[in-house]
């Protein structure tokens, strides 16, 4: 049946396996390797594991892909309530074998970090690979040397890395290339994109120069937000060691990144945080950024005016993302009151306040077009987008005074599973 839907199809580029009710089988994946240059399981669609995997199959040969995106559900081992060890090592085979047959031609990969097969890709020849993500969680049994050896081997040729899988607490801020052994920069000349979850200030990865990266992430994956807010829905064996304030701006200042045009920071608030502040504004194109600020002690106050207005530096500055840990914020973990978001009163009269205060204070920016706060909530996250009056990008979406300073705002969310 499947074969036979693919065959009209001669125009067919790739293939996504999306809520696959009898898991994803050797079967159709053989199918789709003689069909499609791209094939996609997403974290709905599962491997299908009943019966071996014959060595002899088709997997061995060079196939057609050139793109593949393979990404469970972080916390696939909590749905299940059981070790997934056995699943993971099985997993790896599958995978072992679509690599083996399209290393030749590969440009694109995202695996999961749990069962990545590193020992197996490192001894294999990556020509053309161009975009290399590694998701989903750090196996316990950590290989300090596989990922880093596997890494120096692709990363000069690399647009786009991401490295944004959970840490375990033995392992809190995992290698990318391991501690730096030397200040000399490494020039990646194509790197476009650099994203790491729970950095290591220390590594090898940030003494960079990346002359054309335009995307720099230094974040949390799950969400800090989440593992705070509610603990009781995060693994025991999970660590969310965020960077400082201070580690940020020397992560910053160590690489040589004139081209910045978009950057997320997750960092916990510190005496470096104006320094970090003004850092930002030194990028000359920077146009989009996303701060998620954490209190350094919980009863301390959060400096929303001086923040934004430190922000209001960035000559560029378009949108703006700002997570920065509302002490007035209800608990995550309050389902009645997040059931209505949009409708829990005092919290949401405060965010709007809040944004048009910002908002005032962006008027400085010639060439700003909204500003984003973010609702964390127990079953996704949402940015609220204020859109204001004197932004001439949306001048023809709306009919209103443009007196107005806070002309309308518009929600928009995130899955929970891209999130956390």
């Amino acid at each position: 049946m499947f074969r036979a839907r693919l065959e009209p199809l001669p125009n067919l580029i790739c293939v996504r396996f999306h809520r696959t009710s009898v898991g994803v089988t050797p079967a159709l994946i053989d199918i789709v390797l003689k069909k499609v240059p791209r094939l996609e399981i997403d974290w709905s669609a599962r491997w299908s594991y009943n019966g071996p995997i014959q060595a002899d199959r088709i997997y061995t040969v060079p196939n057609t892909l050139t793109h593949l995106s393979y990404e469970p559900f972080t916390w696939r081992d909590s749905l299940t309530g059981q070790a997934l060890e056995a699943e993971f090592a099985l997993e790896s085979r599958y995978l072992v074998q679509l690599l083996c047959g399209m290393h030749a031609n590969a440009q694109s990969l995202l695996l999961p970090m749990e069962s990545a097969p590193l020992a197996a890709m490192l001894e294999l020849p990556w020509p053309n690979i161009r975009d290399l993500s590694l998701r989903g969680q750090y196996p316990a049994s950590l290989s300090e040397r596989l990922f880093p050896e596997f890494l120096i081997r692709v990363l000069p040729q690399l647009q786009s890395l991401c490295v944004r899988a959970a840490p375990q607490n033995t392992h809190p801020r995992p290698p990318i290339l391991g501690p730096s052994m030397t200040s000399e920069s490494i020039t990646l000349p194509d790197l476009r994109s650099l994203t790491v979850a729970y950095p290591d200030p220390a590594d090898a990865i940030f003494n960079i120069s990346a002359p054309r990266l335009t995307h720099l992430s230094l974040c949390d994956q799950p969400r800090y937000y989440y593992a705070r807010g509610v603990p009781e829905h995060v693994p025991d064996w999970f660590a969310a060691p965020i960077l400082r304030a201070s580690e940020c701006l020397g992560i910053l200042q160590r690489m040589e990144t004139p081209l910045l045009e978009s950057i997320e920071l997750v960092y916990q608030a510190d005496t470096a945080e104006d320094d970090l502040l003004r850092h930002l504004a030194t990028y000359p194109r920077l146009e989009i950024v996303e701060l998620h600020r954490y209190r350094e002690h919980d009863p301390d106050p959060v400096p929303y005016v001086h923040v934004v207005t430190a922000l209001s530096a960035i000559s560029c500055l378009r949108r703006l993302y700002l997570n920065l840990d509302f002490q007035e914020m209800p608990p995550v973990r309050d389902k009645t009151l997040w059931r209505h978001t949009w409708n829990a009163r005092p919290w949401v009269d405060f965010r709007n306040a809040q944004a048009q205060e910002f908002l005032k204070i962006l008027q400085s920016c010639p060439r700003f077009e909204y500003l984003a706060l973010l609702d964390p909530r127990l079953v996704c996250a949402t940015w609220v987008e204020y859109r204001p009056a004197w932004s001439h990008v949306y001048d023809w979406l709306f009919d209103m005074d443009v007196a107005d300073l806070l002309r309308a705002y518009v929600i928009h969310s995130t899955s929970v599973f891209a999130l956390i």
